[in-house]
């Protein structure tokens, strides 16, 4: 039980089974004798920049509608941008299920973009980015939020939320380098009705172990024509939401089961999928109030039409967005802006999207003629490499002084590593070297690891204690790459056992598609050496851009989980706990080519 976990304190034991029973008392110290009156006051519309969400309420109202778009990793680090919550009181119409236990397989739901109200494409949970916030304004009768994320590689989506009294509208845009299956989750366990056809169709996903699809079951399916309108009606006691649906292009709605809150539990909830679009559009208008009598839909946006005849006409205003009030009194306008400066933006995720590149195979090492370098503000570096120079060695410890001295080289040593309850001194001083090398259509990451004793996972190796892979637990390699119009993340275990210079590649869901060319390793005095080839869809020419990382796990004999992390990018002071094979994209380090 507890006394010999780590429950309360990170130790280096053997690993015991735990249950509820056995986590900590000592929190308890800390609470009140007694619980405060609350008092009752009602909460405005803010805008949580530093965590990335808007929120948006009405005065007189209980409604909560907020947009998650910000830093991936937020939260609690799901592939959720772009997510809305949508709840009236106590009663959570369109929730964030959360997360469950972590030695339960139902995890790996609760970690992809399928179990949140948030886009994703090609049936593959979102690749973990950060969003950009394009606006926001509060007005007291209205107010509304913007925000862009380029969820998957060449896939520009962007989400706007208008919140009205009584409703609020809900905008999604997206443009992709290709014919794009788009879907948009709605957690809302209601009734279609509308300009549906029941058809035979199962949703498929993309197969991966957390893009969701392996946990949900389809219970029906509905064709849809393009520009048609669906209405969903959900209830909850005498409460009743009605959101009104319209997709430009023609799109399958499935009504979904899949794990709930709490976990053994069961939703149904329904998907959007829209199918061979480059562009397009999905919007709604979701209701709360029953003034909300029906909604017309132009080409600019709704109008919703309330009891009473007052009409509200919504359409897009350049950087902003136009709400004409018909009314017994008259017009009126509303005017929403908060546009943020260009200085402020990233680049806009729908200004120029690259299209996939050709099949020509991609160039081998002897083909290397120019380089990468690296910017400045590196965590645990100081200064850069320069390498402009050919790569045409078969190993990186087997190049000439030469040859190295002008290649992309770093070393990992102690700024670079990630804890666990040991120091790096304490640790044994780990140590690594990385070499980056770039050919018109090949990435070369070459890696030497200083390990008296390299303890490899075997293949098939199980991790009875959490949902961890059990791969991560011995020494290899994590590398993660993104280009312009791709990205690539694995786990590099090389294979001890089999055959000489065979190592097991494992891809990391979320990343993007790009494909190892050739993988490959050897002992070597100090330790060992792996050397990693990505094919690239886009040639690298002088200027182009590729942002990477590598980390590097070591463990020692004994221990039953990695000891700690060499990271290239470092280590910003956290503990290698918890971490599995995740990586926050944006602690990658931005690579140009130079001659």
């Amino acid at each position: 039980g507890r006394a010999s976990a780590s429950a309360e304190a990170e130790r280096n034991v053997r690993g015991v089974r735990l249950t509820r029973a056995d986590l900590g008392w000592k929190s308890l110290l800390f609470a009140r004798e007694q619980v405060a009156a609350a008092g009752v006051s009602a909460l405005p519309s803010v805008l949580l920049e530093g965590q990335g969400m808007a929120v948006l309420r009405r005065p007189g109202s209980d409604a909560y509608v907020a947009l998650d778009y910000g830093q991936s990793g937020g939260g609690h680090g799901h592939p959720d941008r772009l997510n809305v919550l949508f709840s009236t009181g106590a009663i959570r119409w369109l929730d964030d299920l959360g997360t469950a236990s972590y030695v339960d397989p139902s995890l790996h739901w609760y970690r992809s973009t399928l179990a949140h109200n948030a886009p994703m494409v090609d049936g593959h949970s979102q690749w973990r980015v950060d969003g950009v916030l394009e606006a926001f304004d509060e007005q007291g009768d209205a107010g509304w939020v913007r925000a862009s994320a380029t969820i998957w590689p060449g896939v520009a989506v962007q989400r706007t939320l208008v919140v009205m009294p009584g409703y609020f509208v809900d905008e999604v845009r997206w443009r992709a380098g290709h014919d794009a299956v788009f879907c948009l989750p709605l957690h809302c366990d209601g009734t279609l009705s509308g300009q549906i056809k029941q058809v035979r169709a199962q949703y498929a996903g993309a197969g991966g172990p957390e893009d969701g699809a392996g946990f949900v079951t389809t219970d029906r399916a509905f064709r849809v024509a393009a520009a048609a309108s669906v209405q969903l009606a959900a209830h909850h006691g005498t409460d009743e939401v009605r959101a009104f649906v319209r997709c430009q292009s023609p799109s399958i709605w499935y009504s979904l089961s899949g794990p709930g809150q709490p976990p053994g539990t069961g939703r149904r909830f329904h998907l959007i999928e829209s199918r061979g679009a480059p562009v397009g559009v999905i919007r709604a208008v979701w209701a709360w109030s029953r003034d909300v009598e029906s909604v017309e839909w132009t080409g600019d946006g709704p109008i919703v039409h309330h009891r009473g005849g007052v009409r509200h006409l919504h359409a897009r205003a350049g950087d902003g967005w136009h709400v004409d009030v018909d009314s017994d009194g008259g017009w009126r306008t509303i005017e929403l802006g908060g546009a943020r400066p260009d200085d402020e933006l990233a680049p806009h995720p729908e200004a120029e999207l690259a299209t996939p590149g050709s099949d020509a195979p991609p160039a081998t090492a002897s083909d290397v003629a120019s380089v990468a370098t690296v910017e400045p503000m590196m965590r645990g570096f100081h200064g850069l490499v320069l390498a402009p120079s050919r790569f045409a060695a078969p190993w990186w410890t087997d190049a000439s002084p030469e040859e190295r001295s002008r290649f992309a080289a770093y070393h990992l040593g102690e700024p670079t590593y990630r804890r666990s309850e040991q120091t790096w001194e304490e640790a044994g001083r780990p140590s690594a070297r990385v070499a980056i090398a770039v050919a018109p259509r090949l990435l070369v990451v070459d890696v030497q690891v200083a390990t008296p004793a390299p303890r490899f996972m075997p293949a098939g190796a199980v991790n009875p204690y959490d949902n961890e892979p059990a791969d991560i637990n011995g020494d290899g390699v994590q590398l993660y790459v993104r280009t312009v119009d791709d990205g690539g993340a694995w786990v590099l275990v090389p294979d001890d056992a089999g055959k000489a210079g065979v190592v097991r590649a494992r891809p990391i869901a979320g990343w993007g598609n790009l494909r190892l060319s050739r993988v490959a390793w050897r002992r070597v005095r100090e330790g060992y050496e792996l050397r990693a080839e990505i094919a690239l869809r886009q040639p690298l020419e002088v200027g182009s851009e590729f942002s990477l990382d590598v980390l590097v796990n070591e463990t020692a004999p004994g221990r039953e989980r990695r000891r700690g992390q060499l990271i290239l990018s470092g280590p910003d002071g956290e503990f290698v706990y918890l971490r599995g094979d995740r990586h926050d994209p944006a602690r990658l380090l931005h690579f140009t080519v130079v001659t």
